[in-house]
């Protein structure tokens, strides 16, 4: 609707801007003065006022020291891509996992294919989202870390499964009897992931039309 209207601006639109717009709508012009919606819609209809183009400064945009624009959610995504490559071997690379001596060879063997996936899951995600990243390949940089942590969750799904407090129970924080176990950092990254990339798509939404306005006062 926001980028309907921010058209219908540029367009002359004014009908179709005053049927959207609530009552109580004010346009706040760039000298600092605030029109009522009634006689902002007045203004575009006679042609006094002409948006000519309309461009963002984004709310949820950083520039970075090279002059590159750095939106908040695209650093979140990153963030997420990084802590799933080298996740595995933060967490996995010791005697509870990897090393671990009660493990037969090939149950090692599938802890160290988690671990490489991860790592070609996160790796590749950051090249997804690299800077200038089209909308598809930012998708793409989004769904591969979620892809690993949701399977962490519905690991627990199959059969004989259990989390780490069935081997390790005094590394698992409990509550109220609940083990707080890989089933939380499941959720919380695939929620951390659909999130930021919501973000993402909203930043990328308002920079199409917010912020800083290109526009000339038309007098007769």
């Amino acid at each position: 609707m926001f980028r309907d209207q921010c058209r219908w601006m540029v367009e002359g639109r004014a009908a179709l801007l005053d049927g959207i717009l609530a009552d109580s709508f004010t346009a706040q012009h760039i000298t600092g003065y605030v029109s009522p919606k009634a006689e902002w819609v007045d203004q575009i209809r006679s042609g006094d006022f002409v948006y000519h183009s309309i461009r963002d400064s984004a709310p949820h945009q950083r520039t970075d020291r090279e002059g590159r624009t750095v939106t908040v959610g695209r650093k979140i995504l990153r963030t997420i891509a990084v802590m799933t490559a080298v996740g595995g071997f933060v967490v996995d690379w010791n005697r509870t996992h990897l090393f671990n001596p009660s493990w037969p060879p090939h149950a090692r063997f599938h802890d160290a294919m988690t671990i490489t996936l991860g790592t070609f899951l996160g790796g590749s995600a950051l090249y997804f989202l690299r800077d200038g990243a089209g909308r598809r390949d930012v998708a793409i940089g989004a769904l591969l870390p979620a892809f690993f942590w949701t399977s962490m969750g519905t690991a627990f799904t199959f059969p004989g499964t259990a989390g780490m407090e069935a081997g390790f129970p005094q590394y698992v924080p409990r509550v109220r009897g609940v083990w707080i176990n890989e089933r939380y950092p499941s959720a919380v990254m695939t929620a951390a992931a659909a999130g930021a990339y919501a973000l993402e798509r909203q930043t990328e939404s308002l920079a199409a039309c917010r912020a800083h306005t290109s526009a000339d006062r038309n007098r007769s």
